[in-house]
């Protein structure tokens, strides 16, 4: 059974209200899309809650866009003034915009969730160590404040073991929040 919302169909006179609801969700998704695109390099830096809760309030707010829309098509059929009409028009295209935004946040939650701290730390070293050499998970190496502050780095949690000197190692170096390998060359 599905957990869909039970509308009540307001008045037209819930118009402003409805306005200022529909605006600061639109806001409020827009400023979590930037947020999380920021992220999209370094997925690592979030763990499985954080992007499940992303995932839980932006897949409820989803539920709620039909509704948001239904309402629109209820007050399109009254007998409105020209500001009404304009505000309901506008208001319908806000919730086209919201609906792309909330789908597009869902997306890159899920595209996210791959490779959160979490779901590093569950990997095995090799498995690591492909997904990192494959590109498949971004190296933390590539940002460049971290590469710039070493000296953020604790020494005391870097481990470099050595092979053979024609052999590459592979490290596991831990740093809060992250995980990072380094490939050292040994000599």
């Amino acid at each position: 059974m599905e957990n869909t919302p039970t509308p009540i169909w307001r008045p037209i006179s819930f118009l402003p209200t409805f306005a200022q609801l529909i605006y600061g969700t639109l806001q409020e998704t827009n400023d979590q899309l930037e947020t999380l695109e920021e992220a999209r390099p370094k997925p690592y830096i979030m763990d499985d809650a954080l992007v499940a809760r992303v995932i839980r309030c932006y897949s409820e707010t989803a539920t709620y866009i039909p509704i948001y829309k239904e309402q629109m098509g209820r007050w399109e059929r009254l007998d409105l003034t020209a500001d009404q009409r304009r505000e309901v028009k506008r208001l319908k295209t806000q919730v086209q915009t919201l609906s792309k935004v909330v789908d597009a946040i869902l997306s890159l939650a899920h595209e996210l969730k791959e490779n959160t701290i979490d779901a590093i730390l569950r990997k095995d070293d090799a498995e690591l160590t492909v997904d990192v050499l494959t590109g498949k998970i971004p190296s933390p190496l590539a940002d460049e404040s971290l590469r710039s502050n070493k000296s953020a780095w604790p020494a005391s949690l870097i481990h470099r073991f050595r092979t053979s000197p024609r052999t590459m190692a592979v490290t596991r170096t831990s740093y809060a929040p992250c995980l990072t390998i380094w490939i050292v060359s040994s000599s």
